[in-house]
């Protein structure tokens, strides 16, 4: 983003200049001689040109304090707000002339006035035009705000403290010198609208725009047909009610920010382009088509009637669903959240479904209900397919290749694990070595196989086991992964064309998905159902149940224990819950120290009351302290996704990137050329009864996961175990007494 004056900087706002409108068209447009040579001519006379400044008979005024009806104008004039609402303020009549603007905001939800009044005519202050510069640019507030940088920080009321901290911490606000914010004090109108025009980089009227290259602040669409081709958008992408039922193509692009859509009724097409904030849907009656390359961090529908598409090859990190909305997803979703009734899911089910106590639970369009296939994190496609030699075409969604890997029979003696009485060979199971589809050249490890049923099971065990490193290489259609393939052959004589089949991350007896046979003489006479499965994936898919027509279904669990994967395991990383890791300071833009968290792991001790604990962050928690070394063997370790288990429970997986700049942590990460450091809460001791007591007798065994996305495939390139133990430690009850940890 652009660097605003530093005189400026005490807060991003918008006004309008007017008492009594004069339109652009009743003067020479970019001629305002009245600005000759003040410091603020250059940003008049571009939004003056837009439209969006008009000035009075007085002129335009740049060092007369704006009024809170002018902000609202010019705030109304730059985003086009449409929608108005009944007239909800004492002290506005209806008859004035900013009275349209207003009503306008408060429809937007950006102008709310104190209870009663608007309070139109006073100036505005700077603490009031913080918030409704920060709500009309989609800017969200920080839900625990920290002022400490300000010497008048603690001045800000409830209501603004999280859009201040929000507008600092994105560079926006710096405050007006001496380290105050002056919240009280009134800004002029030419600071406004020089902090307008340097806080907005692009703003596009022009139908049929074609934007690309660096954008270095907010783009700002306010028209129909525009396109984003291969830009680097440093601040947030915003399509403006003025664009109407706009259409809005975004291709081969960056978006540092987020993607925020207030317009209603628009087309929005998003292809092989990253969002690494939120595309947010506020607006109502959109249509969003995800295409293939295109990775979104966090999706949020808040507007009602809005439809979704997310096609193969594309990936959503959240969904949110705070309004109805329908979604196709053909690529993967990890988490949906359901924050709303009748939110429909169809295609692909998201990794995780998380459903709000006054939600109902989602379905797809047939009215089934959608409760995810918990792959935690993993992001996976696999499926199905027609050919072993595609280096996992089945996960692909491309089922029409006839070119077959090499197939070795299953072997084994069956007299392992209780003799051969109680384990038996299973024949016509055969492990298929896959082929990179980037580089045939690539050299594959040998893949060998062995398939038993234990008479005491209700399922086949199939091991697959390599005589070497299967290296991350391309599937057909389905991303890279350490591949490995499983074929199983058709009863002798099979005349069907398909087979039916479950393939997933739990056991299912029920085959409800269908696909067509393999037929390739490299894997074997005879027709097979094939299945590929990404050994380096964090949750790879290894429980298989296939039916052949006319027989019963067949349960299988794949063993990858024996698959070598390029994982490494790191070293030289330390860990601490009661300090920063050495030569780090504590700072909210890069890592910050929770002393309110801290507990001395691995021999620390002492007796905690029920307060002292639920004061610990959200209530029972501590925070881990990392630092873990850049250098991976010859390379550099670098990863887009960071996952944890505790206890081998549930994977928490977090979206944050090793490309992440030191002081963009935000109070959670940050670099140095030798190590990553970050933070990372968790709880050690849960409420039963309204008691608080330990959990899991206060040891906690951690393995880290560090993943590299390709947009479809999520691959572990590096693990870390280590365990914290925190038992030396008591929780006494509110009588004194020792509280004992039955939480296992």
């Amino acid at each position: 983003m652009r660097k605003i004056p530093a005189a400026l900087l005490s807060l991003a706002l918008t006004a309008s200049m007017t008492a009594m409108p004069v339109s652009a068209a009743d003067s020479s447009a970019g001629s305002l001689p009245e600005l000759d040579g003040h410091w603020s001519q250059s940003a008049f006379e571009r939004w003056y040109a837009y439209g969006v400044v008009e000035g009075d008979d007085r002129g335009m005024r740049p060092d007369a304090d704006m009024t809170v009806g002018e902000f609202a104008a010019l705030l109304s004039r730059t985003m086009g707000y449409q929608e108005t609402v009944a007239n909800p303020y004492a002290d506005l009549k209806g008859d004035e002339w900013y009275a349209p603007y207003i009503l306008q905001l408060t429809a937007a939800g950006i102008l709310k006035g104190d209870g009663v009044n608007c309070n139109a005519e006073e100036p505005m202050n700077r603490e009031r035009g913080t918030v409704l510069f920060a709500r009309a640019l989609g800017i969200r507030p920080t839900e625990n705000p920290d002022l400490d940088q300000f010497v008048d920080g603690d001045a800000a009321a409830d209501w603004s403290a999280g859009y201040i901290d929000a507008m600092a911490k994105a560079g926006i606000i710096q405050g007006v010198g001496n380290g105050q914010l002056a919240l009280d004090a009134s800004i002029t109108r030419g600071s406004v609208v020089t902090i307008l025009n340097n806080s907005v980089a692009e703003y596009v009227t022009e139908e049929g725009t074609i934007v690309s290259g660096d954008v270095d602040g907010i783009l700002l669409v306010a028209a129909d047909n525009v396109t984003v081709d291969g830009a680097a958008v440093s601040g947030n992408l915003i399509l403006a009610p003025k664009a109407g039922e706009a259409n809005l193509d975004v291709k081969d692009s960056q978006l540092e920010g987020d993607l925020l859509v207030s317009a209603s009724g628009s087309s929005l097409s998003v292809s092989g382009s990253e969002v690494a904030g939120e595309l947010a849907l506020t607006g109502e009656k959109n249509r969003l088509n995800l295409g293939k390359g295109t990775r979104v961090a966090q999706l949020t529908v808040d507007g009602d009637e809005n439809a979704v598409a997310v096609a193969s090859g594309a990936s959503v990190d959240t969904l949110t669903a705070r309004a109805a909305v329908k979604v196709d997803n053909q690529g993967v979703i990890t988490t949906a959240q359901v924050q709303a009734d009748n939110v429909i899911l169809d295609g692909k089910q998201p990794v995780h479904v998380e459903v709000a106590e006054d939600a109902a639970p989602p379905t797809d369009s047939a009215g089934n209900q959608v409760s995810g296939t918990e792959d935690s994190g993993s992001g996976e496609t696999e499926k199905p397919g027609n050919g072993g030699s595609n280096g996992g075409s089945g996960g692909s969604d491309n089922e029409d290749s006839d070119n077959g890997g090499s197939g070795s029979d299953g072997s084994g003696d069956g007299d392992s694990d209780g003799g051969s009485g109680d384990v038996e060979k299973v024949d016509g199971v055969l492990a298929v070595r896959p082929v990179d589809q980037d580089a045939e050249e690539l050299e594959m490890p040998n893949v060998s196989l062995e398939a038993t049923k234990h008479k005491d099971e209700d399922f086949v065990r199939v091991a697959l086991t390599t005589d070497g490193v299967v290296p991350i290489h391309q599937s057909e259609g389905a991303g890279k992964g350490a591949w490995v393939g499983v074929a199983f052959a058709a009863p002798e004589g099979y005349e069907g064309g398909t087979f039916h089949y479950y393939f997933g991350t739990e056991a299912n007896p029920s085959a409800s998905q269908s696909t067509a046979v393999t037929e390739d003489p490299a894997i074997g006479e005879g027709k097979y159902a094939v299945f590929f499965i990404n050994a380096s994936s964090i949750a790879p898919k290894t429980h298989i149940t296939l039916q052949w027509d006319g027989q019963e279904a067949v349960q299988y669990v794949v063993d990858l224990s024996g698959v070598q994967t390029p994982v490494v395991e790191l070293s030289g990383v330390t860990v601490s819950t009661h300090e920063l890791p050495d030569g780090v300071s504590s700072t909210a833009e890069g890592l910050s120290f929770d002393g309110s968290t801290a507990l001395v792991q691995n021999g620390g001790s002492g007796s905690l009351s029920q307060e002292q604990v639920a004061g610990m962050g959200g209530g029972g928690e501590y925070t881990v302290y990392y630092s873990v070394p850049q250098t991976l063997g010859d390379g550099v370790l670098s990863f887009d996704k960071i996952a944890r288990s505790i206890n081998g429970g549930k994977l928490n997986t977090w979206a944050i990137s090793s490309e992440t700049e030191a002081e963009s942590g935000g109070g959670w990460w940050t670099k140095d050329g030798e190590n990553y450091y970050f933070k990372w809460g968790a709880v050690f001791a849960e409420q039963a009864e309204g008691t608080y007591v330990m959990k899991d007798g206060g040891v906690y065994e951690y393995t880290l996961y560090f993943i590299d996305n390709d947009g479809t495939q999520d691959n572990v390139v590096a693990t870390y175990t280590f365990q914290i133990d925190l038992s030396g430690y008591t929780i006494t009850t509110d009588d004194g007494l020792e509280q004992e940890s039955d939480l296992k």
